[in-house]
């Protein structure tokens, strides 16, 4: 993978004040198949030593691979929109990367490449404010099955983990300090699961325990960590209906 342009992701700390490797990601069109054959595993070896390194490329075989540092998109069939498939979904994969491993910067194999991750970095959160009422959306994650899913309950099945949600604390609190007024709405719904973030959000945000439904806590124990049972909804908790205004 030869690199054309070098894409800061974030402003990076030096190696010695953070005492671990740079996080660099690489995005590329090059087809790879694992595991690396031995003329390119010596080339990644040398790059891990001193780098904490991610790829993001293509597969070269129809079964996509992730291992490692390698997540190898699979190639679609007719191979004619192949091409295609890979640069429109590029952003999406972009995106979900940086939320989730954060790196210091990112290498883009062509202009194509940098194109994709352009995009994929105004697809990340923001904490920017424009008005006295901010509004904050959790979808989930489903990136892949946003597009190209059977079923639209693909696209909101998906349950934040609760490092996911601590990120998300943060940014919810920096924005509630420029506005006056602030919605957080999860809208990952399928099977309750926006319910059982919403519940774990108001406890980080409030730092106070909350009621809920057992049937929810039982499906889900690690609302556990957040909240008791409640056996009854009544007054005593804010009316018939959950009480999740923080």
């Amino acid at each position: 993978m030869e690199s054309q342009l070098l894409s800061p992701a974030a402003e990076p700390a030096a190696a010695g004040e953070r005492g671990v490797k740079p996080k660099v990601l690489l995005v590329g069109r090059t087809r790879y198949s694992l595991p690396l054959n031995p003329s390119l595993r010596p080339k990644f070896d040398a790059l891990r030593e001193t780098l904490d390194l991610r790829v993001l490329a293509s597969a070269a075989r129809v079964s996509g691979d992730v291992e490692g540092a390698f997540e190898l998109v699979s190639p679609l069939r007719p191979r004619l929109l192949d091409g295609v498939a890979f640069y429109a979904r590029l952003p999406f994969r972009v995106a979900r990367l940086l939320r989730s491993f954060e790196p210091d910067a990112v290498i883009a194999q062509s202009p194509y490449e940098a194109a994709g991750v352009l995009l994929g970095r105004s697809l990340a959160p923001t904490e920017h404010v424009t008005s006295t009422i901010a509004y904050v959306r959790l979808h989930g994650r489903n990136y892949d099955q946003w597009f190209d899913s059977d079923n639209r309950n693909d696209r909101y099945n998906y349950l934040y983990k609760e490092k996911e949600l601590e990120g998300w604390k943060e940014r919810i609190k920096n924005v509630a300090e420029k506005a006056q007024t602030t919605y957080v709405i999860t809208n990952n719904h399928f099977e309750s699961k926006a319910g059982v973030n919403a519940l774990e959000l108001k406890v980080m945000l409030t730092g106070k325990r909350v009621p809920a439904p057992p049937t929810l806590i039982q499906k889900y124990p690690e609302l556990r960590r957040f909240a008791d049972p409640a056996e009854e909804f009544g007054d005593d908790i804010g009316g018939p209906h959950l009480p999740l205004l923080a």
